[in-house]
């Protein structure tokens, strides 16, 4: 139907015409009817027209279907109706085409290439567009017929779709469909073949991914990593609990190395923010020598405000709410009001508005905020390798 159809039966062109034609058979009509219950002598002229407007109007009808059937690829001699010679009735041909009528659109599959079955209600809609109307009850036989013999040409056995071809005066655009439809139908194949295989995987490494610390935990196994990890930094600072000593002295550390990424810095500010626990940090931190949190944060501020290389990342947090610059000031004075005293923080300018930026590159090793340290997470990209145009 698509690539075939043209205008279809009810172009603008032949709408208005049968527009115009109605109307004046209704005139004549109406007519007509008046003079003979006023029991007037019609003009020779009016009845005249009414003769020749009755036939035009057949030929009008006649002409409308063979420029569907035209249209379609389907020869109108070869045209079969509802219920003869094999077809069925027209109550089925209406319920087969509605049930893919009834999908959704293409636009509604976020992911992986479109299903068969949406290509082929694709088809369907196209057909009722181009015939004009939205309902399928509202086909003509001949428009039913057509829909449902290019519809099959494409869904039917090699056998059957031969036979249907056989009715196609030219069968090659709907050919292309089939192929299409089978080209989709491998695609969409392909990527359920790989998403379950990226899900196996994912289990997998959910259950035995696990990796220790090592006698030095956290903290310790990070600064003695080979070659920094920004992005195993910037992982677990994304998902941090921030009660959690550890996790809370790793983090700190990370946003004082030049690798770090000022997107960890983001992350770390939202963690504090969203659970409401700064005050009582900030409360503890002040009774300890070094008072290394108050310390490392305002020394990051500094660095970002003076100029911080590089994009800030994104932290797309299932825990933790991104914190803004309106709640992190709220959160700074309620530590300041906790301790009694400034914080001598510098506002970060402009921080909590750019950091929407993909993180660039993988780590060696993954942060899962339930289990801890896992080895390289597998990321989908390593299992579904589908392409668009597949």
């Amino acid at each position: 139907m698509a690539g075939r159809m043209g205008k279809g039966p009810r172009s603008d062109r032949a709408t208005l015409a049968a527009l115009a034609l109605a109307a004046i058979l209704a005139a004549l009509i109406t007519g007509c009817i008046v003079g003979i219950l006023r029991h007037d002598d019609l003009p020779h002229w009016l009845m005249i027209l009414a003769l020749v407007a009755l036939p035009v109007a057949l030929w009008h009808h006649r002409e409308r279907l063979r420029r569907f059937w035209r249209g379609t690829g389907v020869n109108p001699r070869r045209g079969r109706r509802p219920g003869e010679a094999g077809m069925p009735q027209r109550e089925a041909l209406e319920a087969e085409l509605a049930e893919f009528a009834r999908l959704p659109a293409p636009d509604t599959c976020r992911e992986g290439p479109i299903p068969r079955q949406i290509f082929l209600a694709n088809i369907v809609r196209g057909g009722l567009r181009r015939c004009g109307v939205r309902d399928i009850a509202r086909l003509t036989d001949a428009e039913l017929v057509a829909l449902w013999v290019v519809l099959r040409a494409v869904t039917a056995p090699e056998g059957e779709a031969e036979l249907l071809f056989a009715e196609l005066t030219d069968p090659a655009p709907i050919r292309a469909l089939r192929q299409r439809a089978a080209e989709i139908a491998a695609a969409r194949a392909r990527f359920e073949r790989e998403r379950a295989a990226s899900a196996e995987a994912l289990a997998a490494w959910r259950r035995h991914g696990r990796v220790s610390t090592g006698p030095h935990g956290l903290l310790g196994f990070l600064m003695d990593e080979v070659e920094a990890d920004p992005v195993l930094w910037h992982n677990i600072a994304t998902d941090m609990d921030p009660d959690d000593k550890e996790q809370l002295s790793a983090v700190l550390w990370a946003i004082s190395q030049p690798e770090c990424n000022a997107g960890t810095l983001v992350a770390l500010l939202s963690a504090l923010v969203s659970t409401g626990r700064l005050p009582a940090l900030v409360a503890a931190d002040n009774a300890s020598p070094g008072r290394a949190l108050q310390r490392r944060i305002g020394q990051a501020i500094q660095r970002w405000n003076g100029g911080w290389g590089g994009e800030p990342w994104a932290s797309v947090s299932e825990i933790h709410a991104p914190a803004t610059a309106r709640s992190w000031a709220a959160a700074v004075k309620a530590a300041e009001e906790a301790i009694g005293a400034p914080l001598g923080w510098a506002e970060p300018k402009g921080l909590f508005g750019v950091w929407r930026h993909p993180v660039e590159g993988r780590g060696a090793f993954s942060w899962d905020a339930e289990q801890g340290l896992m080895s390289a997470r597998p990321e989908p990209a390593d299992y579904i390798t589908w392409r668009e145009e597949a």
